[in-house]
């Protein structure tokens, strides 16, 4: 066997504790780059020398795929598949009953020998160190916690409480359990779900109202035996435990916690689990409202909203209007109900009265539920909520019963026009699309019914409309993908192709199982379920006559007592304590909204603040509240932001106002826990019916401005709801722009005089958006939300002669117009510096960077590849279109070029780097001018190996030592700080400083005005995220010109990927100018002609050849795919093992009778490979060889560096081949392979 010369090796020190790892300094750049972005995330935390990484945070970043290819550099010990075997001693009902790790075990069962756990996650077996899997860490952690509890702790309800969860653990880890242990099964229910069913009770009450809608509520958990709910029901109290007998003749334990016990409780007192009391009604309405804390743990709401939509529980608001006389006579009284939640049907329905005894039932049965403190009512077999302001509606339908038993004569002028029911007016009936809908269909109707043959499963809108079809499970699996991706980014809609309007992620998921089991049982020749054979069908609607309508409600806003001209600051009063002069464009602002308050309530109740990011909104928006609320007898004023944009309110109060201009009460974190109340001072008539979360008496104290989160506005809607505000401001209003979910409802639940809502996108996917906005702020103003998504669309969707369609547009415009404030960066430009952009010829023609011939080379390949991927899939439908894939390969090779599953490679000179990749040679070339200027820059690029190449090299070519700031939505607190000091070290340092950063990082209110460059390194594909990256350095406050740059790599022989985005984000952005379209992102289908045609070009060479030098730079899964090209070669057929689980194998080869079992090993780092390789492969041969008993399998260990001298005796004694750099290089000679190899 040969080996290579070994070279200097680089020595990294880490140490490992029970709570984590410490990473102390180490000469490796890439190590040292990544630990400093995991700091900036809140991921790592520095230490003095180093960093330290949490155990939970190590197995974040494993289960995270973005940290796959980056996770290698921390150089830690491999995974371990050993798994723990538990004894007890003793019994549960004993204090001294005990739960031992016994031993070891691998995959296979085998017990381990000379294992000793070190600590936390770390293991050591024979020597040598392993980590463990999460699950596994987590098992263990909690043995060793039940371990360590002191002797008074050790409670029977403890032993079943702690064996229930590490049981569960248990099964989880795949750990080996003694006897007893496998026999005692405790069920520890942490969480509850409800199924729900609606049942119809005679009134007997109500002629009219036959019905009395009740709800039997059915409680579950995980694993509940099927005994169980019978046991619930019979017994009349909640035990401690429920012993329940098997089939087998053993017991199962259900050790029932605190909490649970407590939901379980209040299920216990409905009689039948039916909800007929008013606390049971509160209840099924809204079970966090009545539980308090403890029913958001033990009941997930998104498990809840689910049950409700299951068995179609709607809860409907009211709307009252009548039809008057001129003198007021009453000739019809009209109540509209509208669903809170969006997607049923119907979504909203109208009745008429049309006599006073009719109305004076409705008024009975409204007086009724008050005076009984029910949270509703039930009209016509619609669910009616009673709202905080149902006494106000109450007594406006008596004032008009009165008025309709004793009419008076005559009218009056202001009578007619000052009537606001005209701008609603219905012109025909139409379709109404509310919600998307699963469906199936049978193609050919003479086969027998559901089989894939002749099955069709798709959903969309209705079956006239589109229908996006799902045709295998990848296609099911792109929208769980999608699904999945847009919850964990806090979002609950995303885009899907093919759907006109966004798809809800809750009906995406409530979906996706649905069309799985379809497509399984039609696979299986098995009927689908019963009701997918019977989906409701596309309901009419009625639709609005906007050209009536909506112009004549427009004129009156145009009155003269509506007027106000934008462009001038007529009637401004600005505060006594502002500390400081507002731009000309901001005084305007601030007179609008005091325009408008002067005519609230009459004519306005709210307001959309909709200018453009970083012109100064909450500056504005605290001009107006503190110049209100230094007018006599001012009410308290409420302001609901997330919680990073409440800090930052904070924030621009100290610094531009005096201190004694409102006092402020912030009612979130820390602070909120000293306002709330405990239940034991609740008053037991409120316990009785559930209303457990409030506010103390008096929470508000002489505070008036309330500063708190959406959260907190839900959780606590009823005592918030108590308070009437003068003025609520929802900052960052996309968060109340899906109708019908708690947070939004809780909002419109406000009672607040004047509504505010703000944000820079009030149009982000849909005019859903915009219309969920103007009922917060103006309820009404926009008619229903199925009539108005019927009557308009943005100006993107419509055709160049929809003349009619222009008209509507125009009218809508005209309609928000006075109640919409949104001036561009464009508008306003005499209060902000220049900005020299692509708008500027000279920076354009800056911008453009020629591809290199390596570029050239690269660019072909990777579309030759696509196209020959593409041959085997002619024709085909169950083969995907890797298209995005070679989209990110084309975006990769034009910013960092270089054979794809290689490594960046920092043993490049700056200058050797400029010369390979064109765009660096731009961006430093930027950068000696920007130094020259002593000046600063932000680069934005969201690739995390870029990230750390421009680092490395501008912090080589400027002794720097620039920072990377990604940002995310798990951000904690302290990741926040960390980051606002990275950002006010580069403010504050003096002349040129480089700061690179993720375009996501731009959405977490970030100010930089110390940088007056911006270069957009790599391009996002929606506008909106470019210009908010950007609008961290030009944004009000800017003294400097600002220079932003869109580096561009093209091509005078083919279009590239970054010149084709370039020319689609400018178009983008171009439609984005009307505020109607929103911001549209650029799509794969926008860039699939730069592929070609299908067709494999042979005179293309897909890829270089691989050589000695690649290989230090191919590692993790490349470096396996490699490794199997060259056994592949020598006549082997191999076979790669899963990532995870692989019991030690990567790559099993097998020719003939005889075989290999391989493991893996490369690092970028030139240092021997220890003996982990070997230990691996020792350890997870066994599994192999009984899978495959005929095959005689030798053990190899291959990596791209060398083996120490250690390994190399182990290898010897455990019979183990080696292979090193040296060999490959060989073999590399013998079987060339190209960077092919490496996918």
């Amino acid at each position: 066997m040969f080996f290579t010369r070994k070279p200097r090796i680089i020595q990294s020190t880490v140490k490992f504790s029970a709570d984590g790892i410490i990473f102390l300094d180490s000469e490796a750049p890439d190590r040292a780059a990544y630990l400093a972005q995991l700091a900036e995330i809140g991921l790592a935390a520095p230490k003095e020398n180093g960093y330290f990484l949490s155990w939970p945070g190590l197995y974040e970043l494993a289960d995270d795929a973005e940290h796959a290819d980056s996770l290698i550099l921390l150089a830690l010990p491999p995974w371990s598949e050993a798994r723990p075997a538990l004894s007890s001693a003793g019994a549960l009902t004993d204090c001294a009953f005990q739960i031992n790790l016994q031993g070891w075990i691998n995959l296979n069962g085998m017990p381990l020998r000379s294992v000793k756990l070190i600590q936390g996650g770390l293991i050591e077996i024979g020597g040598q160190k392993f980590l463990l899997h999460q699950s596994v860490w987590v098992l263990v952690d909690a043995v060793i916690r039940f371990a360590s509890l002191s002797s008074s702790e050790r409670t029977v309800e403890m032993n079943y409480q702690s064996w229930g969860r590490i049981r569960r653990l248990a099964l989880a880890a795949g750990a080996n359990l003694d006897d007893f242990l496998t026999k005692t099964i405790v069920l520890t229910p942490e969480t509850l779900s409800f199924d729900l069913e609606r049942l119809e009770t005679p009134s007997g009450t109500d002629e009219s109202n036959p019905t009395v809608s009740a709800i039997r509520v059915t409680p579950t958990f995980q694993d509940a035996p099927e005994e169980w709910l019978a046991r619930f029901d019979r017994l009349p109290t909640i035990p401690d435990y429920y012993i329940l007998p098997q089939s087998n003749g053993g017991l199962i334990n259900v050790a029932i916690s605190e909490p649970v016990k407590k939901v379980l409780a209040e299920i216990k007192q409905m009689p039948g689990r039916v909800a007929r009391s008013p606390r049971a009604q509160a209840f099924i309405r809204n079970p966090y409202a009545v539980l308090g804390d403890v029913a958001e743990a033990v009941i997930p709401p998104e498990r809840y909203e689910a049950s409700l939509r299951s068995v179609d529980i709607v809860f409907y608001t009211f709307e009252l209007s009548a039809k008057q006389d001129g003198k007021g006579n009453i000739d019809a009284v009209f109540i509209d109900l509208e669903a809170t939640r969006i997607g049923v049907i119907p979504a909203y329905h109208r009745h008429t009265f049309k006599a006073p005894d009719e109305l004076l039932r409705l008024i009975e049965e409204i007086q009724h539920q008050l005076s009984a403190n029910y949270p509703c009512f039930n009209w016509q077999g619609y669910e009616v909520e009673l709202r905080g302001d149902a006494e106000e509606k109450l007594q406006q339908l008596q004032t008009w019963h009165e008025r309709w038993l004793n009419p008076v004569p005559a009218i009056t002028y202001e009578d007619v026009y000052g009537f606001s029911g005209y701008a609603q007016r219905v012109i025909e009936i139409g379709e109404r699309k509310p919600y998307y809908l699963p469906f199936i269909f049978k193609t050919k109707s003479t086969e027998p019914p559901w089989l894939t043959t002749n099955t069709l499963v798709g959903f969309g809108e209705s079956t006239d409309g589109p229908i996006s079809l799902i045709r295998t499970q990848a296609d099911l699996d792109q929208l769980a993908d999608a699904a999945k991706q847009a919850k964990a980014e806090g979002k609950e809609e995303f885009d899907y192709p093919g759907l006109d309007k966004p798809m809800p992620v809750l009906e995406a998921e409530i979906m996706i199982p649905l069309l799985k089991g379809v497509m399984n049982a039609t696979q299986e020749g098995k009927p689908p379920l019963d009701k997918m054979d019977k989906l409701p069908k596309p309901r009419q609607g009625m639709l609005i006559e906007t050209n009536i309508e909506v112009v004549g409600y427009a004129e009156g806003q145009s009155s003269a007592h509506l007027a106000f001209d934008k462009k001038l600051n007529i009637g401004l009063e600005l505060p006594s304590t502002l500390q400081v002069e507002l731009k000309e464009h901001q005084g305007i602002g601030v007179a609008w909204l005091q325009h408008l308050w002067r005519n609230s309530p009459e004519f306005y109740s709210g307001c959309v603040m909709a200018d453009d990011m970083g012109l100064g909104k909450t500056l504005q928006l605290l001009a107006f509240i503190v110049w209100y609320l230094e007018q006599p007898n001012s009410l308290p004023v409420l302001i609901v932001a997330p919680v990073s944009l409440l800090e930052n309110w904070q924030n621009e109060i100290k610094k531009f106002f005096a201190p004694d201009c409102a006092r402020v009460l912030t009612l979130y974190g820390k602070s909120l826990t000293d306002k709330k109340v405990t239940q034991s001072v609740i008053d037991q008539r409120l316990r009785d019916k559930e209303l457990t979360k409030f506010l103390i008496d008096d929470w508000i104290g002489n505070a008036n401005l309330v500063l708190t989160t959406y959260e907190t506005m839900r959780d606590l809607s009823i005592s918030l709801g108590q308070q009437t505000w003068s003025i609520m401001v929802c900052d960052e209003a996309q968060k109340i722009k899906t109708p019908g979910t708690l947070v939004t409802d809780a909002a419109k639940a406000q009672n607040a005089g004047f509504k505010i809502a703000c944000t820079g996108t009030p149009v982000e996917n849909s005019l859903t958006d915009l219309w969920c906005l103007f009922d917060f702020v103006q309820p009404g103003l926009l008619g229903p939300l199925n009539r108005f998504g019927l009557n308009y669309r943005r100006p993107i969707e419509n055709t160049s002669d929809d003349e009619e369609q222009k008209e509507a547009l125009e009218q809508l415009k005209t309609l928000i117009g006075p109640q919409l404030l949104r001036r561009t960066k464009n508008e306003v430009a005499k209060d902000l510096p220049i900005k020299y952009d692509d708008n500027h010829e000279h920076i354009r023609q800056k911008n453009r960077i020629q591809l290199n011939e390596f570029q050239r080379k690269l660019y072909r390949e990777a579309i030759a590849d696509y196209q020959h991927m593409l041959q085997p899939a002619q024709g085909a439908t169950q083969r995907s279109n890797p298209i995005l894939a070679v989209l990110h390969r084309l975006r990769a090779i034009c910013a960092d070029p270089r054979p794809k599953g290689l490594q960046p490679d920092h043993c490049l000179s700056v200058e050797a780097y400029r010369n390979q990749s064109p765009k660096f040679n731009w961006l430093i070339e930027q950068l000696d001018d920007v130094r020259s200027k002593k000046e600063k820059v932000l680069i934005f690029t969201e690739y995390l190996d870029l990230q750390r190449v421009l680092q490395y090299y501008t912090n080589q070519r400027y002794n720097l030592s620039s920072r990377i700031i990604n940002g995310s939505v798990k951000s904690s607190s302290e990741a926040t700080e960390s980051r606002q000091k990275f950002i006010d070290e580069f403010q504050s340092s003096e002349g040129f400083n480089v700061l690179i950063l993720s375009p996501k990082a731009a959405g977490f209110g970030l100010n930089i005005q110390a940088a007056n460059h911006v270069i957009h390194y790599t391009r996002p594909w929606n506008p909106a995220v470019e210009d908010q990256a950007t609008d961290r350095a030009y944004r009000i406050g800017s003294t400097r010109d600002v220079y932003v740059y869109y580096p561009t790599v093209y091509d005078n022989e083919q279009l590239t990927f970054e010149a084709k985005l370039d020319d689609l984000l400018r178009r983008k952005r171009e439609l984005a100018g009307d505020m109607l379209n929103g911001t549209p992102t650029v799509t794969q289908d926008e860039l699939s002609d730069l592929l070609g045609e299908a067709g494999h070009d042979p005179s293309v060479q897909l890829a270089e050849w691989i050589t000695a030098e690649h290989l230090p730079r191919i590692v993790g899964r490349p470096f396996e795919a490699l490794c199997r090209a060259l056994w592949e070669c020598q006549g082997y057929n191999c076979l790669l093992t899963p990532t995870t689980g692989d019991g030690g194998v990567d790559i099993v080869a097998i020719k003939g009778r005889q075989g290999l079992l391989i493991q893996c090993k490369a690092s970028g780092s030139a240092k021997g490979q220890g003996w982990n390789a070997i230990q691996e492969i020792v350890a997870g041969s066994a599994a192999y060889e009984q899978q495959f008993p005929d095959v005689r399998f030798t053990k190899v260990a291959v990596t791209n560096q060398f083996f120490n001298d250690n390994s190399i005796r182990q290898a010897e004694y455990n019979e183990v081949s080696l292979i090193d750099s040296c060999i490959l290089t060989e073999w590399l000679s013998l079987y060339p392979q190209s960077f092919n190899a490496l996918q």
